[in-house]
C-alpha cells in the first residue's frame, strides 16, 4: 500500500489478475483498498480507482519499482525540524506475509521523485 499525500494505492498480482488500486482520499481520510465495494469508499470525496494490467505492463511496472532499490531504504525518513508537512508510509506485500515497510514526515529516501513518477504513469 503507498500513501502519498492525499493518494492511497495498492498494488494486487495474483495468477491470472494483476491490478493497480488506488484512492485519492483528501484530508487524511481512510480508503479501504482492500475491500474496494466497502461502505466507507462511498464518501464523496474519495474517488476509487482500479487499473488492469496485462503481463507485460505489470512486469515493466515491477521492474521500474526494482531499480528504486526500495529494499535498501531506511525503514524511517524524519524531518524533526518541521512540526506540520507531509506524512508518508509505503508498504509492499509479498506472498508467504513478507513485507517491505518504510515511512516518513517531511523528509524522502533516495529515488523519491522516481518513486512518483512511476506511480502517476
Amino acid at each position: 500500500m503507498v500513501h502519498y499525500k492525499e493518494l492511497r494505492g495498492k498494488l494486487i498480482c495474483q495468477r491470472k489478475n494483476k491490478v493497480i488500486r488506488y484512492a485519492k482520499a483528501p484530508g487524511g481520510m481512510y480508503a479501504d483498498l482492500k475491500h474496494p465495494k466497502n461502505e466507507i469508499n462511498m464518501h464523496l470525496d474519495i474517488a476509487l480507482k482500479e487499473i488492469p494490467l496485462i503481463s507485460e505492463q505489470w512486469l515493466a511496472f515491477m521492474e521500474e519499482l526494482t531499480s528504486l532499490e526500495i529494499a535498501c531504504w531506511k525503514h524511517k525518513y524524519y524531518d524533526n525540524d518541521i512540526c506540520d508537512g507531509t506524512q508518508w508510509e509505503l508498504v509492499i506485500r509479498f506472498p508467504h506475509r513478507n513485507k517491505i515497510s518504510k515511512c516518513g514526515s517531511n523528509e524522502y529516501p533516495p529515488y523519491w521523485n522516481k518513486f512518483i513518477k512511476i506511480l502517476k504513469k
